[in-house]
């Protein structure tokens, strides 16, 4: 190879004549860049060592296992598949599978992040729902210290709740997406709670992307008609921030 360096989980697909091979530096358990390498032959010489995502990112949390080729009807459309390591590789591990931009004339590879998407197997086609309603924060109710900034956000600290109220839905399960970012991951947890249902939902337990991505979307029962109140709340170290921008109900 053309980088130096110690790799591991190695995934290999062809495109338009080129070899491509996705691999992850050895890091543990925790998530890196992961990069691509290209080459004409599949027995070399191979070039490149470019990161497939910000590096920021690491790879959106996850590590390299296999690409999946769909060659549909409309579209030929590859998809990543990664594996999300807990600390220890343990059962509450998880998967980050994206679709994958490849072009073959500049040889690189970059991961298009969606918080929700499929891909239909028999045309290759990859769509994302749309939103029936937004709710912003900024006209939603709070208590304990949290308040509106500048930029309609609102900023929540350990105790304090943020509830949307007359949410429309369908009724029975449907995907909501929660808007918000936290200062720091391992300094605390952000539960919802919907309607009059006193049991908290621990968020990380429902999408593993919560705490890494603005845009998190979990499954709530909700009750059809424009009834529904959701309320998000912040548990943990003084110092932990959640900043919320609102919630999206999704299309069925």
């Amino acid at each position: 190879m053309a980088a130096a360096g110690a790799y591991e989980a190695p995934g290999m697909f062809k495109a338009g004549g080129v070899y491509f091979l996705i691999v992850s530096g050895k890091t543990g358990w925790r998530a890196n860049p992961n990069k691509v390498f290209t080459a004409s032959s599949i027995d070399g010489p191979w070039s490149g060592g470019s990161d497939i995502a910000p590096e920021n990112e690491n790879t959106y949390n996850s590590q390299n296992t296999f690409e999946l080729t769909i060659s549909g009807s409309q579209a030929t459309t590859y998809i990543y598949m990664g594996d999300e390591w807990d600390s220890s590789g343990g059962a509450s591990s998880n998967y980050t599978w994206l679709p994958m931009s490849v072009n073959t004339g500049a040889k690189t590879i970059a991961l298009q992040y969606y918080s929700m998407w499929k891909v239909d197997p028999n045309t290759g086609v990859v769509s994302t729902p749309s939103s029936s309603a937004k709710y912003s924060a900024s006209v939603a109710s709070v208590s304990g210290r949290a308040a509106v900034s500048a930029r309609s956000v609102v900023s929540l600290s350990p105790g304090d709740e943020i509830t949307f109220s007359n949410v429309t839905a369908v009724g029975g399960t449907q995907w909501v997406k929660l808007l918000y970012d936290v200062s720091n991951r391992e300094d605390g947890e952000v539960h919802v709670f919907v309607n009059d249902d006193p049991t908290p939902l621990n968020i990380a337990a429902l999408n593993s992307r919560a705490g890494y991505a603005a845009e998190v979307p979990i499954p709530l029962e909700l009750n059809e008609g424009s009834g529904n109140t959701v309320t998000l709340s912040a548990t943990g170290r003084e110092g932990f921030v959640v900043e919320v921008q609102g919630i999206e109900v999704v299309e069925n």
